[in-house]
Parts: C-alpha cells; structure tokens; sequence
C-alpha cells in the first residue's frame, strides 16, 4: 500500500517534492492558494489528488510535508493540528525549524510526530529565484543534503521517517541541532537580504540616483537579487520576532567587517587589502567546489592560501575540484 503524503504549499520546495517523491512509493495529495497550479501538477500525475481545504488534506495522510511561508505557518498549524491522525508524521521544510517545533507543541498533539527537514539545494538551483514554483525541479534536492532536527517530544519514529523521505528525493540526511541550523539560515539567507536592502535603499535615497539605475551593472543585480526574496508576494518570509536577536547580531559583525574593510581601503599600503580579497575569493571559491561535489570536508583556506591564478582557475575551468580530487588520493 502507498504512503500517503500531503503536500501543504506548492513552492520551489513543494513543486520539486511532486517531481522527485517516487509514484510506485507515494500517493500525493496537494494543497496550494494557487489552484491551478496544484491541478496543473495532477494533470501531469506528479500528483494523485488535490484538495481546496488544508485540513482535509491533513485529515488522511501519513506524513505531511509543510511548505509556507514563516508567516503562514502559525495558520497551517491551527488549520490541521486537530486533524492530523495519531501516529501520523509531520514535516516542516521552514528556515526556522525552532519557531517551527514550538508551534508543533502548541498544535499537534503528541501521538503525532514531527521533524525539520531544511534543504541545502543542489548548487545549481542556488542562482535561481528561491520560493517560486517556477524555481523547482526534478533534480533540485541530487547532490545535496538535507539537515533533519527533531525535538525530544516527538516519537521515535518521526526522525527515521524524516530520514527516508530526504532519501527518497535523492539527497543526504545529515543530523543536526535545531538551534544551529536556524542560526546557518540566518547567516546565510538573512544577513544577505538584509545587506541587499541597505544598498538599495542608500542609492535609492541619493541625488545620482538617476545615473545609477541607468548604469547599474549585474554586480548590482546579482548583489540586490536576495531582496527579491524577502516577499513572496504578499507574504513576508522574514521571521523577525523569532530571528531578532540572531539578525541583530549578525548585523553587528557584519558592520564590524566593513569597518575592517574601510580601514584598509583607507591605509596606504594596497597589500592587506589584496590579500583581504584574495583570501575571501578563496573561501568563496572552495565552498563552491565542495558544494558541487557535496563534499565539506574541513579545508584551511587561511594558513594554506592558493595563488591568484589557482583562484581564477577554480572559477573559470573548476581547476580547484581537479586540485582537490588529487590532494584526496
């Protein structure tokens, strides 16, 4: 017999679970405000059946998976805590698995289990528009791994399952710590959402304005692009009440390495900035090698610096994977 699994919320993540989720394991049920899209999907039997209410979607399955929003989710919990059958799994694919695990105490009782699956997408997917179903696809979750986090309350069973759904869409499991992996999306999709709309508003609120959006380069464009994502549509994914106290500090340490960065701009000696930006080419340059092959094993990027051409050869021709694949035989 097929699990049955709920899809509630048609996003990047939800559209590319349709594609990926194996039909000869999976019988699919989905929900999304955007009913035509979920008809879509059924059409093209990425998806069994689809509901226009979220609870009785909920009401039938084995495992739901939760794709909306931070600020929806306090609405999908309400909506089918009451409704989700004892013995029953529910996932949540949100940046803020702690916000989200408080909720589950608060919604669901504790005959149903729960876990956090947070994504960390195959690196090709990584430049294009996150949240938007126009976004996903087959292969999104290849070469990539999934952080599974659950809090004690949860039944046993509730991380194993978490475990086989992220199998089952192609990726690898990797345990970690609630707190931390909301505090890595917050380092990592926050602060830069944050930065993209401090720039923009400072040319924006200037005089050359005018010039500068005539002229504005793809630096700008790619540098600004995360501020695409901090709306989706209506709704804000910024969960400012939850991450307040991770943004701020964030934002401290981010302005305290531009002030760094200031300082040598400002110093005579052009040598500490080359080597500033080398050494941040480098890192950049190494996460995208290991990100590719979804290998993370530690690298000192620091105390074993590779050369300018050796950067540039990582980033034109992938020399740094060759480099690296020789260094591990």
């Amino acid at each position: 017999m097929a699990v049955r699994v709920f899809l509630d919320g048609l996003n990047q993540l939800g559209v590319s679970m349709a594609y990926a989720l194996p039909k000869e394991v999976f019988e699919i049920t989905a929900f999304d405000q955007e009913t035509s899209l979920a008809r879509q999907l059924k059409k093209e039997k990425h998806v069994s059946k689809v509901v226009t209410m979220v609870a009785d979607g909920a009401k039938a399955a084995d495992i739901i998976i939760l794709n909306q929003p931070v600020d929806l989710l306090s609405m999908h919990y309400d909506a089918i805590g009451g409704r989700i059958r004892p013995g029953a799994v529910l996932i949540d694919t949100s940046p803020v698995p702690l916000f989200a695990g408080r909720l589950a105490e608060k919604f669901i009782t504790p005959e149903v289990g729960f876990v956090s699956l947070v994504a960390g997408l195959n690196l090709d997917y990584l430049s294009k528009q996150p949240f938007h179903h126009t976004s996903a696809g087959t292969d999104i979750f290849q070469n990539s791994m999934i952080a599974v986090s659950s809090p004690s309350r949860s039944h046993k069973d509730a991380e194993t399952i978490g475990v086989k759904i992220a199998r089952s869409l192609g990726a690898e499991a990797i345990f970690m710590d609630a707190a931390e992996v909301q505090a890595a999306c917050t380092r990592t999709m926050l602060i830069p959402r944050l930065a993209a709309a401090a720039l923009t508003n400072l040319l924006a609120d200037q005089p050359n304005w005018r010039e500068d959006r005539l002229l504005a380069s793809s630096d700008f464009y790619l540098f600004t692009e995360p501020l695409m994502g901090v709306f989706d549509l209506e709704h804000p994914s910024l969960p400012f009440s939850e991450n307040r106290d991770s943004m701020l500090m964030g934002l401290d340490l981010f302005q305290e390495e531009m002030d760094n960065l200031r300082a040598l701009l400002a110093a005579e000696d052009s040598e500490p900035l080359e080597e500033y930006l080398h050494r941040a080419m480098t890192s950049r340059a190494v996460w995208q090698d290991q990100r590719a092959r979804n290998s993370f094993k530690d690298a000192d990027t620091h105390d074993k610096m590779l050369t300018t051409r050796e950067v540039y050869s990582q980033l034109l021709f992938g020399g740094l994977s060759r480099r690296q694949r020789e260094q591990d035989e």
